[in-house]
């Protein structure tokens, strides 16, 4: 009895060595069935339910008899291989046919839409994601890509204060982050982002009070309201594209200096930096369109645009009482900043100069 009980203390021990490490296998990973590409109508005789806590290699198998051919896998780490595991490794938590988890029998797909099995399998396949912390990934409809759904510290009361979010998972990139992931982190003060983030969805960051250093990557195309909200640490953003930014997505972020946009075709939307206190270089060349109140009360010194622009929404910067300088890219035959509402309602008094737009 106590060699069976050494061996299996070995076999654990070299299981969480693996783990920390990062050395874990891929051979759970599942291949998709060698089908014919071939386009047709597929009417499903079952419903969606009724595929749920079947194993995927079952319901694999059921959907590629049909004709699917498109098959994709994604994976919750939940089973500690016990059995107080009320599910098994492979039991299917729901299906996606082209992005729909629900559908009924008689329901009709096409042949080559993404089908995503998403199943149980054990926390040991999990890869590692950081130090003293760890990520979940959610398949995104196509198939293609992972959003960050939840962040997961090993120690809620003594969390890191440094984070690196991978570029890629389990060979996918991550192209998003959800919604309230990093919501009111007090301990954050420095993130990486992965290099081919397209979005961050609302409330991301919002109240992260100490971060005060991102990277913004030159593939993000969308910041959606509120993300960085009551980031009071934040000095300075640069971003390197041409970008979305939401409803109040930098809302009374009270630390905040400066901002650089220089990629056309970027948009700033309502209140999207309004109440920003600090906030005394504005250089937004790049933005073509300030929606309303977008800087309402903030401490605006110098403004830099450019005369390309064709909407400045009402009162934009009113409330901006330190505006003293206004530099255009461009002449005043094609946009005169005097004209207009967005610089009424108690704005500074403030010089207008023309500068001469380089290559």
């Amino acid at each position: 009895m106590k060699k069976i009980l050494n061996l299996l203390l070995v076999i654990f021990m070299l299981c969480l060595t693996g783990c920390i490490n990062g050395n874990y296998d891929t051979s759970w990973i599942p291949s998709t069935p060698d089908i014919p590409n071939v386009d047709k109508t597929i009417k499903i005789y079952f419903s969606s339910n009724s595929l749920i806590g079947k194993t995927y290699i079952s319901v694999t198998n059921t959907l590629g008899n049909l004709g699917f051919y498109n098959i994709k896998y994604d994976y919750i780490f939940d089973l500690n291989g016990d059995l107080m595991d009320e599910r098994k490794d492979g039991d299917v938590e729901t299906v996606l046919i082209n992005g729909d988890s629900y559908f009924d029998k008689g329901d009709t797909f096409n042949s080559n839409d993404v089908v995503i099995i998403r199943y149980h399998t054990l926390k040991i396949n999990k890869p590692s994601t950081g130090k003293g912390y760890s990520f979940d990934f959610l398949l995104d409809n196509d198939g293609e890509s992972y959003t960050l759904t939840n962040y997961n510290p090993d120690n809620y009361q003594n969390q890191p204060s440094s984070i690196v979010i991978p570029t890629n998972f389990l060979g996918l990139p991550v192209l998003s982050i959800g919604s309230y992931v990093f919501f009111e982190n007090k301990s954050l003060k420095n993130i990486t982002l992965p290099k081919k983030l397209v979005i961050i969805e609302g409330y991301a960051f919002g109240g992260c009070t100490n971060l005060e250093k991102i990277n913004f990557p030159s593939t993000l195309e969308t910041i959606e309201e509120l993300a960085f909200a009551k980031c009071d640490s934040l000095k300075k953003i640069i971003f390197n594209s041409s970008v979305d930014i939401y409803h109040a997505a930098f809302y009374n972020c009270s630390g905040l200096s400066k901002i650089v946009i220089k990629e056309s075709s970027s948009i700033i939307r309502e209140y999207a930096f309004a109440e920003c206190e600090s906030l005394s270089i504005v250089n937004i060349p790049g933005v073509i369109s300030i929606r309303s109140y977008a800087f309402q009360n903030s401490g605006v010194v110098t403004l830099t645009l450019d005369d390309g622009i064709y909407r400045i929404g009402t009162c934009a910067f009113s409330g901006c009482t330190k505006l003293k300088t206004i530099y255009i890219y461009g002449n005043s035959l094609r946009f005169d900043p005097t004209l207009g509402m967005w610089w009424d309602a108690n704005t500074g008094n403030y010089d207008v100069i023309y500068k001469k737009k380089t290559n």
